[in-house]
């Protein structure tokens, strides 16, 4: 027999205070491996039963601390990449140089 595939018909999605909570969990006990993220998971739904949160497995925690984690890291890099791009770009403009990209001219 087939495993059925996707998520959950009944598997809620992460509110904002799912992640503080989840947060708060990783700061304390920086998961790395398979059983650290069970006892995180542990934990976490103790949280979530105290908290009227829906519980979650640690491997789903664990996608999700993921998914939150490249989204930020990207965020910050272009954040930082369009700044100094942005500075560069004024900075030529104030001395009179062309932009040193084809997009900005």
């Amino acid at each position: 027999m087939k495993k059925p595939r996707g998520r959950a018909t009944s598997a809620a999605n992460y509110a904002p205070e799912d992640l503080e909570g989840l947060f708060d969990i990783l700061e304390e006990q920086l998961p790395l491996g398979g059983k650290a993220w069970n006892l995180a998971a542990d934990d976490y739904n103790q949280w979530a039963e105290e908290n009227g949160r829906p519980a979650h497995t640690a491997k789903s925690l664990e996608l999700k601390f993921k998914q939150v984690s490249v989204v930020f890291i990207f965020y910050v890099v272009h954040i930082n990449t369009f700044t100094s791009a942005g500075q560069n770009l004024e900075a030529n403009r104030q001395h009179g140089m062309p932009p040193s990209c084809s997009t900005c001219s």
